[in-house]
């Protein structure tokens, strides 16, 4: 999806006389694209934005789940995948594949529903190998 930046971009070129074929080459976005955000308006576009931003999602029904997987683990980052792996065993088929699971826990991250544990990683001393160092140091 395109964002407020980019659609200004292309309305400032348009303003400016270039084509469309023009802002292609200079933005390096799809043709498609530039002709739907050419053709739009300030207030179409805040209308069309609204309107996908709030779009029900395919997860919405097992957000419950998803949330429960979290804290069970202690809202640990968890491997998507395993999430996935975990919803099918307990759901069945799922209404999208694992990317679109991972883009639905970065919306409820987004939107602070689930507030995801710092990652802290503690670090110390390995004792030394004796063996090791005498080995390194006969030649």
């Amino acid at each position: 999806m395109i964002n407020k930046k980019m659609f200004k971009e292309i309305q400032t070129f348009k303003r400016q006389g270039l084509s469309k074929s023009a802002i292609v080459k200079t933005l390096d976005l799809d043709p498609r694209t530039v002709a739907r955000y050419f053709a739009m308006g300030e207030e179409e576009y805040r209308i069309w934005r609204q309107v996908r931003q709030f779009r029900d999602k395919g997860f919405d029904d097992l957000k419950g789940d998803i949330l429960e997987v979290y804290a069970v683990n202690e809202n640990q980052p968890l491997q998507i995948s395993s999430v996935y792996d975990y919803l099918e065993e307990r759901r069945g088929a799922l209404p999208g594949n694992e990317q679109t699971l991972r883009h639905y826990v970065a919306y409820l991250v987004e939107t602070e529903e689930l507030k995801l544990a710092d990652a802290v990683r503690t670090y110390s001393k390995r004792p030394v190998n004796p063996s090791s160092i005498s080995s390194s140091l006969v030649r």
